[in-house]
């Protein structure tokens, strides 16, 4: 993982920052915690809780924060033009030093871990929200793309499409010593990955669409595994549509295209089509791009010159109006197929509105079989087999479970796992109970042994702290396992990194005349004999440290960004909380009131791009508030005289250059 995360933070280094933000949206920007997670949202001004909208699940790259990766891939612009909510999980530096998503980990590569948590956020807008639950979708970057590959295939009951930009196939490593070689040398056979998408998917199969982008320069991210990750959704794809391997969905385009952005890049566009002659897949490479974002706004990561590939992602999930349904429908079974010792009464659900026919002869069901209405009981053993049609002719293959009843009394307990199994974790960790039948799960936190009375599990568990877990399940005959236990031990990181707000800090000047901005961090003085006139305000949201670790240390890094005449220092004041009535950025922060003042010095980084880390005295550690905002004001220490002394640093906005608080805990 140190491995890992170096050579992420060298790459990220060695780019620059290339332009400055769009035009913001008129929506609303909403934000908040799910299970440990935390999020960026985009509400968009026509969206009024009354009629279902579409959902995007944007998932960035290493070192990118939720806000950076909204504001350069200018979705919400999109979400805003066409009615959609737009959501952008974040990494944190606790899981990841460099914000990395870890697909390559096992536990993040199934129904657990940091993919458990993604799909919990999509469940808290589905409860909290008016979400089309059959048009949501899931797209990525870098990381995020391998992680989106892991997202279709373990949910795909969620994600109606996924896409996939500079990614991978899935499961293209299971550790951070194989994530480098397949990134530079592409991962295992995308046919053998494919078949793995499928079975992850299970009972919850269906045809996934998949649009992906790649860079033919890109040298973080090999090419070969844009390529592979559209021959591993093609297997995938062939295996949902009728069964079998059959070739029925392939990786040999159907239509092949060249296009060249205006003043801009040259690219190759290849369709993929189903059966039916649809457009099921879609590769987009891009000719002589990097590892980037393509028509990115022109942060770090992005590459304006080439296609608009929000636009083309919008498009491809039918988001603005020019796609028709070609999806089917997916009926699922409730209970499952499986040993019952006693009658068992089924129901069928369409995941959208659908005319569902079935057999229970065994018999393949076609649009002449009976159509089914209500729940059914089943006394005898009997194989169900079922499909349904939505109401844009979208036809699902059939689906067949067998419900095996033995009369014979069951005496056999059921058998309880959890996944992950006890053991050390740095950070939350999210627990899922499965038992191997039908069966009611209860568990206690507190090493109590659980009863009937106890809990009962519905949802994974979210341990933050040191717990004794246990648990039994009963299954429908009143079989009872005896209790199980599982110790898990968190630790806290020893180390949590906070980037400044981008939208809260910048600078404020003494005078009127000496402006004001959130997206320049200047400090000094505009020479003709004045004093210092500019300050810096950083934003801190120190609410997101742990509430069980306690601070032993603090580092302030600043990285410069330009230099006019001579700054010999900066004298820092720091706020527990805002200095002005709220976070957002105000004129009176310049001379507004401080918890402390001139609390520790900064020498000043030694040349453009470079950066100082300042450790804070000890005494500071009492004013970093752990409710709200911490905040800093730098002030340059100049000489009076006729020149222009005035030192420029990164804000929070910049990727990987940003003003960073780095807190030491234990």
């Amino acid at each position: 993982m140190a491995n890992l995360i170096k050579h992420a933070l060298g790459l990220s280094l060695s780019l620059l920052l290339l332009a400055v933000p769009g035009p913001l949206s008129a929506g609303e920007v909403i934000s908040g915690t799910t299970g440990g997670r935390a999020w960026l949202a985009y509400l968009p001004s026509d969206y009024n809780g009354a009629a279902p909208v579409p959902l995007m699940i944007m998932l960035h790259g290493c070192t990118q924060s939720a806000q950076d990766f909204a504001t350069s891939t200018t979705m919400n612009d999109l979400a805003e033009a066409h009615n959609f909510i737009v959501i952008y999980p974040e990494q944190p530096s606790s899981a990841n030093m460099a914000r990395c998503w870890n697909w390559f980990e096992p536990i993040n590569q199934g129904r657990s871990g940091e993919a458990a948590s993604i799909a919990g956020i999509v469940t808290h807008f589905q409860n909290n929200y008016a979400i089309d639950a059959n048009r949501m979708y899931c797209a990525g970057f870098s990381a995020g793309g391998a992680m989106t590959s892991i997202m279709g295939a373990v949910y795909s009951d969620l994600f109606a499409g996924i896409a996939v930009h500079s990614g991978l196939e899935f499961k293209a490593a299971t550790s951070s010593q194989t994530a480098f070689s397949v990134m530079s040398n592409g991962g295992p056979n995308p046919n053998t990955q494919g078949n793995l998408a499928f079975d992850a998917m299970g009972p919850r199969a269906r045809i996934l669409p998949t649009i992906v982008f790649h860079g033919t320069s890109d040298f973080t991210v090999a090419p070969i595994n844009g390529e592979q990750t559209l021959s591993q959704w093609a297997q995938t794809n062939d295996r949902v549509d009728n069964g079998a391997d059959d070739d029925s969905i392939d990786d040999t385009p159907e239509d092949v295209r060249s296009g060249t952005v205006a003043g801009g890049r040259s690219y190759t566009h290849s369709l993929y089509e189903d059966a039916s002659g649809q457009v099921l897949l879609e590769h987009y490479s891009v000719d002589g791009m990097g590892h980037a974002w393509s028509g990115g706004e022109g942060f770090l990561f992005t590459d304006p010159n080439g296609p608009d590939a929000s636009a083309l992602i919008v498009t491809f999930f039918g988001l603005d109006g020019s796609a028709v349904d070609t999806t089917p429908p997916i009926t699922t079974a409730t209970p499952a197929g499986g040993v019952y010792h006693m009658s068992v009464t089924v129901s069928l659900t369409a995941n959208e509105p659908a005319v569902t026919h079935y057999t229970t002869d065994g018999s393949l069901p076609t649009e002449q079989s009976p159509v089914w209405t209500a729940a059914q009981t089943f006394d005898e053993t009997t194989v169900l087999r079922f499909f349904s049609i939505d109401d844009a002719g979208n036809v699902e293959s059939p689906v067949s479970e067998t419900y095996t009843i033995d009369n014979t009394p069951d005496t056999t307990p059921p058998t309880t796992l959890a996944e992950p199994a006890g053991g050390t974790y740095t950070g939350p960790v999210s627990v899922t109970l499965s038992a191997d039948e039908p069966a009611t799960t209860h568990y206690t936190r507190d090493g109590s042994a659980p009863d009937g009375s106890s809990p009962t599990y519905v949802s994974p568990i979210l341990l933050e702290s040191d717990t004794q877990l246990k648990f039994r399940s009963v299954d429908q005959a009143g079989n009872w396992e005896s209790v199980k236990t599982e110790n898990y031990v968190i630790e806290a990181p020893s180390a949590i990194e906070l980037r400044s707000i981008g939208a809260e800090d910048g600078y404020v000047g003494l005078y009127f005349a000496d402006g004001f901005s959130t997206s320049d961090h200047v400090a000094g003085d505009p020479g003709m004999f004045n004093a210092e006139r500019k300050r810096i305000i950083l934003s801190f949201d120190t609410a997101s440290i742990p509430a069980d670790v306690t601070l032993a240390g603090a580092t302030l890094v600043i990285c410069r960004q330009d230099l006019t005449g001579s700054v010999s220092r900066l004298d820092v004041d720091l706020k527990s909380g805002s200095f002005s009535n709220d976070a957002a950025l105000s004129r009176g922060d310049y001379s507004a009131a401080a918890s402390g003042t001139n609390v520790f010095t900064i020498a000043i980084p030694s040349a453009n791009d470079a950066c100082t880390e300042t450790a804070l005295p000890a005494s500071a550690l009492s004013l970093i508030r752990r409710d709200g905002r911490t905040q800093f004001r730098l002030k340059a220490a100049t000489t009076v005289d006729f020149q222009r002394d005035e030192l420029t640093i990164y804000g929070g906005e910049h990727a990987t250059l940003g003003a960073r608080l780095i807190l030491s805990v234990e």
